[in-house]
C-alpha cells in the first residue's frame, strides 16, 4: 500500500512539474516584430513572367541582410528565360513584420511570412504579370 501511494505521489509530482514547462511549437501567442527578421539570409526564388501570350521562367539566388529595424539590403543573380544576369550592386528595401509574423517588403511589393523563430522567411511578389515565390534561410545573425 505504501508503495502504491509513493508511486501515485511521484506520478502526480512528475506531471505537475513537467506540464507547466511543456512547449507547443505551434504556439499562436508567439509575437514577431521587425527585430525577429535580423541577419543575413540566403534565398532562392522561382516563378514566371507573363509577357503577352508568352510565359517566361525566372529564377534567382541571392543574399539579403535584414537589420532588425526595417531596412534590408540584397544582391542577387537572376536567370530570366535562361539568360543570366549576374549580381550587381546591392539594392535597399524596407520591410515590416507584424506581431502575427506576417509582413511586407518594398522590393517587388512582397508579402512575407517569418517562420522557424526568425530563421526562415517566405515571400510572394505582388506584381502584375509575375508569379514569383521566394524562400530564405538565415545564414548569419552577426551582420
Amino acid at each position: 500500500m505504501k508503495r502504491a501511494i509513493a508511486l501515485m505521489t511521484f506520478a502526480i509530482v512528475f506531471v505537475l512539474g513537467i506540464v507547466p514547462y511543456a512547449r507547443d511549437d505551434d504556439d499562436d501567442t508567439r509575437q514577431c516584430s521587425n527585430a525577429t527578421l535580423r541577419g543575413s539570409f540566403g534565398y532562392t526564388g522561382t516563378g514566371s513572367i507573363v509577357n503577352g501570350a508568352s510565359v517566361l521562367p525566372i529564377a534567382f539566388v541571392g543574399r539579403i541582410t535584414f537589420d532588425g529595424l526595417g531596412l534590408a539590403k540584397f544582391v542577387q543573380t537572376i536567370s530570366n528565360n535562361g539568360v543570366i544576369f549576374p549580381a550587381g550592386s546591392p539594392v535597399t528595401a524596407t520591410y515590416v513584420v507584424h506581431a502575427d509574423c506576417t509582413g511586407s517588403i518594398s522590393a517587388g511589393n512582397g508579402y512575407l511570412v517569418v517562420d522557424a523563430n526568425g530563421k526562415e522567411f517566405r515571400n510572394i511578389l505582388q506584381v502584375a504579370g509575375r508569379v514569383i515565390t521566394i524562400i530564405g534561410r538565415n545564414i548569419s545573425t552577426r551582420d
